[in-house]
């Protein structure tokens, strides 16, 4: 009878929780989020840049999150920023995948520092300037896309589908992401009543950092139209 109850014994606290590692990002009022049934968490919120009354509305589209900008006032609108808190589930240090984008940088895999940030709290990015060589590059942000991950656990995965308005880059220190259109010198002036919509971006989490790099390809390649292979 002993064994019947040691087996019986476990209380709900000793009981392994199922988490969906791949649970699919929710767009909330201002930002994103994951459900509680998600392994790793997420919460992001929006903050407009800029000079006037500039507001910021969502659209789910199918193959991704797509931000207006709208004027209620005459203005100048310098940069929109997704930022927030992060946790991933494992054990292993947190990592970030860096996107390669001039010929003399490749992508890759390095670990995080802490980042440096501007008077916007808005963290600095290099290789878009007078950059000659990719010891200017900073380790903690990635352009265009960028993914944050645990070897044993689960990734992040947030990428831009075009580039037609504004530049857009990521970064991420050990628990806050960062995702920014614009505010690199390219404002756009909007006079009372404008709206301007901005490239979507893909932000998925999962357990399987090559096929999430999988998924965004494809659902850049089907929002600018290239037929799949």
């Amino acid at each position: 009878m002993l064994w019947m109850w040691l087996a019986c014994g476990k209380t709900d606290s000793e009981k392994v929780v199922q988490c969906d590692p791949s649970a699919s990002i929710l767009q909330i009022d201002n930002g994103f989020t994951l459900p509680e049934n998600a392994c790793s968490s997420l919460r992001l919120y929006s903050t407009i840049l800029g000079e006037g009354e500039l507001l910021v509305s969502w659209t789910n589209t199918e193959t991704g999150f797509q931000p207006t900008i709208t004027a209620t006032s005459n203005g100048t609108f310098d940069g929109l920023l997704v930022s927030g808190k992060y946790s991933l589930n494992g054990k292993t240090s947190t990592r970030i995948w860096k996107q390669g984008y001039q010929s003399w940088w490749w992508s890759g895999i390095t670990d995080l520092v802490k980042p440096e940030l501007d008077e916007y709290g808005v963290p600095l990015v290099g290789g878009d300037g007078n950059g000659v060589n990719a010891t200017e590059e900073k380790p903690y942000s990635s352009w265009w896309l960028g993914l944050v991950g645990k070897p044993d656990g689960d990734s992040i995965l947030a990428g831009a589908l075009s580039s037609t308005k504004t530049r857009v880059w990521t970064a991420f220190s050990e628990d806050t992401m960062w995702v920014v259109w614009g505010h690199r010198g390219d404002e756009i002036q909007l006079s009372e009543g404008d709206s301007i919509e901005l490239d979507p971006i893909w932000v998925h989490s999962g357990s399987d950092a090559f096929e999430l790099h999988v998924d965004y390809a494809k659902a850049s390649a089907e929002y600018n139209g290239v037929p799949a292979r």
